[in-house]
């Protein structure tokens, strides 16, 4: 994964990339330079779970949040998406800004995966019996 920054901080893409002389191909260069990489295998993977990520999104949105399984996939590939940021950050060599970014990335997909984690077990209860159930005059009494 590579971020391309100016010396402003900003994202270069498009038109701005192609000003900046950087090369068109990927490979690493010093820290305090225009960018930073993390490892190939490491983008391969967090690749590979925002992917998962996107599948599980898309079955949420497609079918509802109740359907079969949605929630369970969701708490995996939020967790997923979570540990790989945590890797990222844990892997060193980021400046001071894409460090707080991904930390902040991993804080938002481990809390993404306790609503959904949430969202399972009341669901698995409500399946199940164990959700709680209305009142009734025997009750009362």
């Amino acid at each position: 994964m590579t971020f391309e920054m100016s010396a402003a901080g900003e994202e270069l893409t498009g038109q701005a990339r192609a000003e900046s002389g950087l090369p068109g191909s990927a490979s690493p260069k010093p820290l305090g330079e225009a960018w930073v990489m993390v490892s190939d295998e490491l983008d391969e993977r967090w690749q590979n779970a925002y992917k998962a990520y996107g599948a599980a999104s898309e079955n949420v949105a497609r079918l509802g949040p109740s359907a079969p399984g949605a929630a369970a996939r969701m708490v995996s590939a939020s967790w997923d998406v979570a540990a790989i940021w945590r890797e990222m950050a844990a892997a060193g060599g980021l400046p001071w800004w894409a460090l707080a970014a991904v930390h902040a990335a991993a804080e938002a997909f481990e809390a993404q995966s306790r609503e959904w984690a949430a969202r399972s077990s009341a669901e698995h209860d409500r399946q199940s019996g164990r959700g709680r159930r209305p009142r009734t005059q025997r009750d009362s009494r």
